[in-house]
């Protein structure tokens, strides 16, 4: 293609979706290619938790390398829990440019963390770049015991916007 270093996107369709032990729904680019997009449209529960065998967490992320953008991550479902380390999240590593991540559903649930001691967590992460932004949009949003929802820079980055809306609870 036109852009070296770029992944193309993901458009997964279902009822459910369950990742467990590690299972990660990813993409990322090297270079200055852009990581394509994730998104998910699932009718009732989307789950993600646990870690598998090396402490890797179950996922749905996008990552940059030097230079790319971060692939945009929108997941719309019914329920979305995030339990035992489970993970949405963007992240843009040197002059990479984070995606942001979009959630919309009746009911999340962000809560725990894995065996290792890494928090379930909806984020966007930068070093020296843009962060994305993440926004949250529920009926009830819970986040519990060391569960995180979060943007953040690790350099001279800036950390995107964060915004969640809930009708009911937060």
């Amino acid at each position: 293609g036109d852009d070296p270093g770029a992944s193309t996107a993901i458009e997964l369709v279902a009822d459910n979706a369950v990742l467990s032990n590690g299972a990660q729904i990813a993409t990322a680019s090297i270079g200055a290619g852009a990581a394509g997009a994730i998104q998910l449209s699932v009718r009732d529960t989307v789950q993600i938790s646990g870690v598998d065998s090396t402490l890797s967490p179950s996922s749905i992320s996008s990552t940059s390398g030097s230079g790319g953008h971060g692939g945009d991550i929108f997941v719309e479902s019914s329920r979305v829990t995030l339990i035992e380390g489970g993970r949405i999240s963007s992240l843009g590593f040197a002059e990479g440019v984070g995606g942001n991540v979009t959630v919309n559903a009746d009911t999340v649930l962000v809560a725990g963390a894995s065996v290792g001691g890494a928090p379930s967590s909806i984020q966007t992460q930068t070093l020296s770049a843009a962060g994305g932004t993440v926004s949250v949009n529920a009926s009830s949003v819970m986040v519990d015991t060391l569960g995180l929802i979060q943007t953040l820079t690790n350099d001279s980055g800036s950390a995107g916007d964060l915004t969640v809306t809930a009708t009911d609870m937060v």
